[in-house]
C-alpha cells in the first residue's frame, strides 16, 4: 500500500461564478498571507487543538508550536506531539512523533476556535502493550476514546488519519520476561472516520526478519463501520488481506505468541466480508513455502509449496452460542498430492471444553509421493530426503460432539497401494505389500501385512487392532521376524514415521504378540512368543559407547520379558547372566548378573550428559530392580575391590547394596550401602578386617603417612553431591571405632618428639617415623572434621593417649592433646642412671629424683605417673609434617594437684599450725600457700629432729 505525499490540503473554495469574484478571492488570500501573523493568535489556536486531540482519543496530548503556511497551498504545522500512554499499562509515551500536519476548516480558524479535521504523521513511534486481562488478552489501544461509546450519544464529526514510515515496538506482557519486537514501514489511512458511520481504512506493515527468517509485508484494505464499542466483533468489515512472504515466526510474535520454532513463508489472499457474530465469510489462496511445521532439531524444510485454496464462514460466540467455523471448501495441493476436506468445527464457550468436530476428507487416486517427501519437515513419516512411490484411496470422517471424549471417531476407509519409499541412508528400498485401514468408532483395525527391505529384511505384521480407542485404548499386535538385520529394522520403523532413540547391527529372530492397554495409563496385559538376538551392537544418544550383545535368548509369558543366556560387553565390562522385565507400565527387574571388571568413572564417562542443561536430583520413577550382581573387580573412584558380592534394590529412586561383601586391600568389608538418587545422600553401615588403612586412603584420593592393619565397626551418613564443601568426605556424620595393628606414622617420630620436648638425649629413638603395635579410639564424624576421643597407642618403650580432630581440608590438619608415657624400665634408666646404663639418658637439666610407686614428681618438662614419665604433648598443623611442642596447659594443671596432695602425704600440718578459721570454709589451699607452708616447717625444725 502506498500513500501519496501530497501534503493534507486545506477546504478550496469552489465558487466560480464571475472573473471579478475570483480575482477578490486571489487579493483576499495574498493579503492573508501578508497579514496572517498579526490576525491568528497561534498560541490560542494550538490549545484549542490541543483540547480537541485529547477529547477525540481520550489521552493526554502534547502539541508543538503551531506554523501557518497559506502559500502556494493552505497547510498548518506542528512541530512536535505526544500522545500519553493509558496510565493502567505505563507512564511513557503511547505515540510520538517530530513532524505533524494538521487539517483545520480555514473559517473556525478566521473565527479564533479552529475545528480539526485530520491529522497526519510523519515517521511517528508507537507503543503497542499487550498484557492479560479477565478473560482475554488486554492492549494499551482498547481504551481509546473512538474506540469506546460516545459519551451521552455525543456525534463526533468526520476525521481523517494518515500515518506515514511509522514504526511500532509491541511489549508482550502476557510472557515472563516480556519480549519485544520492532516493526516498521508502517502507513495507515483513514478516510472520514467516526464510530457511527463506514469509514475506508488502508493499513500495512513491513515484518521484522526473525530467527533468519523472512519478514514480508502484512497489508489490509477495506471498509469497516459502524463501530461496535461494546462488541467489536459485531462491527461490519468488507476488506481484503494480503500477505506477501511472511516469516511464520514474524506473524507468531504479531499475534503475541511465543516463536516455536516453526518456519515457513507464506503469501496469502483473503477476501473478508461480513461480521463475525453473525457470520463472516473468508474467501482466498494461501502459498506456504520452504515450510517446517516440525520443532525437530536438523529437519530440513519441504522443498514442495503447500497450496490451499479455500472458502470458510466464521461466526464468534454470542451469548453463550458456540463460535463455529465453517469450511465450505477446501482443496489441499502438495506437489501431486490433492486432497479434498469440508465440515465444520464448533468451538464452545467454555474454554475448557474441547471444540466439537464434524470434518470430511476424500481423495482418491492420491500420489503419495509430495507428501511422504515433505511428511518430515509437516512432522510426521519418514525422514526428510525420502523418496516415495504409491497411491492412496481414502474416505474418512471424523466426528465429535462436546460431551464425547477428547478423541473423535473415525468412519471410513484408507488403502495404500504400492508404497515403496527409498533414500540414501537405506541399503535397498522399503516395500509394502499393501495397507488397508478400517475405521469404525469402536475400533481402527490394519489388515495383515509385511514390510521387508528388499530381500534382507522382512517384518510380518498378521494382526495390528486399536479397539476403544476413543476411551480405553487397547493394542492388540503379532508380528513375526527371522534373522532380520536390526538396522534394517529400524530403517523400516523410521520410513512409517517412527524415530527411536536407537541405532545399531546385529541379528534378531522373534515371533511376539502384545496386547497392551495405551491410555490413560500404558499397561502390559499379555505377552507371548520367543526370540533371540546375536552379534549385535546397540547405539543410543544417552551412552557415548554402544553396547555389545554377543548373544541373549528371549522369552516372553504373560507381562514378563525375559532374558537368558545374556552376554554382553560395554566399555571393558563383560556381562553374563539373566534379567526379566515384569509389567512394562511399572517395570520391575529382576537379575542375576556377572561382571568381569566394573569401573564407575567409565560406567559415568558412558553416559551422555545434555547440553546447556542444569544438573539436578533426577526424580523417583516408577521403575523398581531387585537383584544379586557379582563383580570381579571393581574400581569406585579410585578404591579397588574385588570378590564383589551384592543384593542390589532400587525402588522410588534408592539404591540399595544390602548385604554387600567384597575384598578391599588385603582385609574385606561386610556390611551395606545406601544411596538416595533424588538427594544424593549415602549411608554406610558395616565391619572392616585386616584392611591396609595407607591402601585405602590413598584409593580414596587423601595422601597419608598412617599404614598398618585396619579392623573397624562403621555407622556413616554423608552426602555425595560433591561442590565446595569438598564432596562426600566433608560432608560425613555418625560414629566409628577402628583398631590398626602393626602400623606406622611415617611423617615424625614421636619417641624423638619426647626425647626433645623432654629434653633427654638417646633414647631408644627410630628415626623419622613412629611404629606401632597397635592404635585404637573412637571416631565422631561432623561436617568436615572427624573428633577422636579415647585415644591409645601402644609402641615398644612408649604409650600415648588423648584426644582431638582432624579437619577435612588441603591439606589434613590436626590437633590433638597427647599423653606420652614412658615404660616403667625405660623411666628407671633415666631418672636412676644405673651402672650400665649409658650417662646420656639422664636428663640434661633434670635433677634425679628416686621414684615412689604410685606417687607424681615434679621433674623438668614432664611428670612422673605410677613408675612413668609423662609428657604433654600438643601435635597441629598439617598431618604429614605437624608441630610437637609441650602441652604447658595440661602440664600445669595435672602437676599442681599432684604436687599438693604429695607433700600433704609427707608433711603434717602442711597448712600450719593455726586452726582454720570458720571464713576460711573447707577452701583448698593454693600452691603459693602450699609452698609457704613447707618454708615454715623448715625453719621451726630444731637439730637433731627427724623429718
Amino acid at each position: 500500500m502506498t500513500i501519496p505525499e501530497n501534503p493534507v490540503r486545506l477546504p478550496r473554495a469552489r465558487w466560480i461564478r464571475l472573473a471579478l469574484v475570483l480575482v477578490a478571492i486571489l487579493v483576499l488570500a495574498v493579503s492573508l498571507a501578508l497579514l496572517a501573523p498579526r490576525l491568528f493568535d497561534l498560541e490560542g489556536a494550538r490549545r484549542a487543538i490541543t483540547i480537541q486531540i485529547e477529547k477525540r482519543l481520550g489521552r493526554r496530548v502534547t502539541l508543538g508550536a503551531l506554523s501557518f503556511r497559506l502559500l502556494p497551498t493552505i497547510e498548518v504545522r506542528a512541530s512536535e506531539v505526544k500522545i500519553a500512554e493509558d496510565p493502567a499499562f505505563d507512564t511513557g509515551e503511547f505515540v510520538t512523533a517530530r513532524t505533524v500536519r494538521l487539517e483545520v476548516g480555514i473559517w473556525s480558524l478566521l473565527r479564533g476556535s479552529p475545528q480539526l479535521r485530520g491529522l497526519e504523521l510523519d515517521s511517528p513511534t508507537i507503543v503497542l502493550i499487550r498484557r492479560p486481562g479477565a478473560t482475554a488478552p488486554d492492549w494499551n489501544w482498547r481504551t481509546l476514546q473512538p474506540l469506546r461509546e460516545p459519551k451521552g450519544g455525543a456525534e463526533q464529526g468526520a476525521f481523517d488519519l494518515i500515518v506515514r514510515g511509522g514504526r511500532f515496538t509491541m511489549i508482550d506482557r502476557m510472557v515472563d520476561p516480556p519480549v519485544e519486537a520492532l516493526y516498521e514501514g508502517i502507513d495507515i489511512k483513514l478516510d472520514g472516520f467516526t464510530p457511527r458511520e463506514v469509514f475506508s481504512l488502508a493499513a500495512g506493515v513491513d515484518m521484522p526478519g526473525l530467527d533468519g527468517q523472512p519478514g514480508g509485508r502484512l497489508e489490509l484494505n477495506g471498509r469497516v463501520g459502524p463501530l461496535d464499542p461494546s462488541n467489536p466483533a459485531a462491527t461490519p468489515i468488507e476488506a481484503r488481506v494480503t500477505l506477501g512472504g511472511v516469516g511464520i515466526a514474524a506473524l507468531e510474535t504479531l499475534i503475541g505468541n511465543p516463536r516455536s520454532g516453526r518456519t515457513g513463508r507464506l503469501t496469502l489472499e483473503a477476501r473478508l466480508a461480513g461480521r463475525l457474530t453473525e457470520q463472516l465469510s473468508i474467501v482466498g489462496t494461501l502459498r506456504a513455502d520452504e515450510l517446517r511445521l516440525t520443532t525437530t532439531e536438523g529437519v530440513a524444510p519441504s522443498r514442495i509449496p503447500l497450496e490451499i485454496k479455500y472458502g470458510l464462514a466464521a461466526t464468534l460466540p454470542v451469548e453463550g452460542r458456540a463460535a463455529l467455523l465453517r469450511i465450505e471448501q477446501a482443496e489441499v495441493a502438495l506437489g501431486t498430492t490433492r486432497l479434498r476436506a469440508s465440515g465444520q468445527v464448533e468451538l464452545p464457550p467454555n474454554p475448557q471444553d474441547s471444540p466439537a468436530l464434524d470434518l470430511k476428507v476424500d481423495g482418491q487416486g492420491v500420489v503419495l509421493e509430495s507428501l511422504l517427501e515433505s511428511a518430515s519437515a509437516l512432522g510426521f513419516g519418514p525422514p526428510s530426503g525420502t523418496k516415495a512411490a504409491g497411491t492412496a484411496n481414502l474416505q474418512l470422517q471424523l466426528r465429535r460432539e462436546f460431551a464425547d471424549p477428547l478423541v473423535p471417531s473415525f468412519i471410513g476407509e484408507l488403502e495404500i497401494r504400492g508404497l515403496r519409499l527409498e533414500s540414501g541412508a537405506l541399503p535397498e528400498p522399503v516395500e509394502v505389500t499393501g495397507l488397508k485401514l478400517t475405521a469404525s468408532p469402536q475400533e481402527l483395525s490394519l489388515a495383515p501385512f509385511q514390510t521387508a527391505l528388499g530381500a534382507r529384511s522382512a517384518l510380518a505384521i498378521s494382526r495390528l487392532v486399536l479397539t476403544d480407542y476413543r476411551t480405553s485404548p487397547m493394542l492388540k499386535l503379532e508380528a513375526r521376524t527371522e534373522a532380520a538385520r536390526i538396522e534394517d529394522l529400524l530403517k523400516v520403523a523410521e520410513s512409517f514415521g517412527l524415530r527411536p532413540d536407537l541405532k545399531g547391527s546385529g541379528l534378531i529372530t522373534v515371533s511376539v504378540g502384545i496386547e497392551a492397554s495405551v491410555n490413560p495409563k500404558p499397561a502390559l496385559t499379555r505377552l507371548s512368543g520367543r526370540g533371540s538376538i546375536s552379534s549385535a551392537r546397540l547405539e543410543t544418544s544417552s551412552l557415548t559407547r554402544p553396547l555389545s550383545i554377543t548373544g541373549v535368548d528371549l522369552a516372553f509369558t504373560g507381562n514378563t520379558a525375559r532374558f537368558e543366556k545374556l552376554a554382553a560387553t560395554i566399555g571393558s565390562s563383560t556381562i553374563a547372566g539373566t534379567a526379566e522385565v515384569v509389567d512394562l507400565s511399572r517395570p520391575r527387574i529382576g537379575f542375576n548378573l556377572r561382571v568381569d571388571r566394573l569401573s564407575v568413572p567409565e560406567i559415568r564417562s558412558l553416559i551422555k550428559e545434555s547440553r546447556g542443561q542444569v544438573a539436578a536430583a533426577p526424580p523417583a520413577t516408577a521403575l523398581s530392580a531387585a537383584g544379586q550382581l557379582s563383580v570381579g573387580q571393581l574400581n569406585l573412584d579410585g578404591l579397588t575391590a574385588s570378590n564383589v558380592e551384592a543384593r542390589i534394590g532400587w525402588q522410588n529412586g534408592v539404591l540399595t547394596l544390602d548385604p554387600l561383601s567384597l575384598a578391599l586391600y588385603g582385609g574385606a568389608w561386610r556390611g551395606a550401602v545406601r544411596f538416595d538418587q533424588r538427594t544424593a545422600a549415602v549411608a554406610l553401615k558395616g565391619r572392616l578386617t585386616g584392611v591396609e588403612v595407607n591402601q585405602l586412603l590413598a584409593g580414596a584420593g587423601r595422601k597419608t603417612p598412617l599404614s598398618g592393619r585396619l579392623d573397624g565397626q562403621i555407622d556413616l551418613r554423608g552426602n555425595n553431591t560433591g561442590g565446595e564443601g569438598g564432596g562426600l568426605l566433608n560432608s560425613l556424620s555418625g560414629n566409628a571405632q577402628v583398631s590398626i595393628s602393626d602400623g606406622k606414622i611415617a611423617s615424625f617420630d614421636l619417641m624423638k618428639q619426647v626425647e626433645t620436648i623432654g629434653r633427654f638425649v638417646n633414647l631408644p629413638t627410630g628415626g623419622a617415623a613412629t611404629a606401632f603395635r597397635n592404635l585404637r579410639t573412637n571416631l565422631r564424624f561432623e561436617p568436615g572434621v572427624m573428633r577422636t576421643d579415647a585415644l591409645q597407642v601402644t609402641m615398644a618403650d612408649l604409650s600415648a593417649s588423648g584426644e582431638g580432630l582432624i579437619r577435612f581440608g588441603e591439606p589434613l590438619e590436626i590437633d590433638y592433646s597427647i599423653l606420652a608415657r614412658l615404660s616403667p624400665e625405660l623411666t628407671r634408666r633415666i631418672l636412676t642412671g644405673r651402672p650400665g646404663d649409658p650417662a646420656a639418658l639422664r636428663p640434661e637439666s633434670s635433677p634425679r629424683t628416686p621414684v615412689a610407686g604410685g606417687i607424681s614428681q615434679l621433674v623438668g618438662t614432664f611428670f612422673t605417673e605410677r613408675d612413668s614419665l609423662v609428657i604433654p604433648l600438643r601435635v597441629s598443623g598439617p598431618v604429614t609434617g605437624p608441630r610437637f611442642g609441650l602441652d604447658a596447659e595440661t602440664l600445669r594443671r595435672r602437676l599442681t594437684g599432684s604436687v599438693i596432695d604429695n607433700l600433704r602425704q609427707k608433711i603434717p600440718g602442711l597448712t600450719g599450725d593455726k586452726p582454720a578459721s570458720p571464713a576460711d570454709g573447707n577452701r583448698k589451699p593454693s600452691p603459693t600457700d602450699a609452698i609457704r607452708g613447707i618454708l615454715d616447717r623448715f625453719k621451726k625444725k630444731k637439730p637433731g629432729d627427724q623429718p
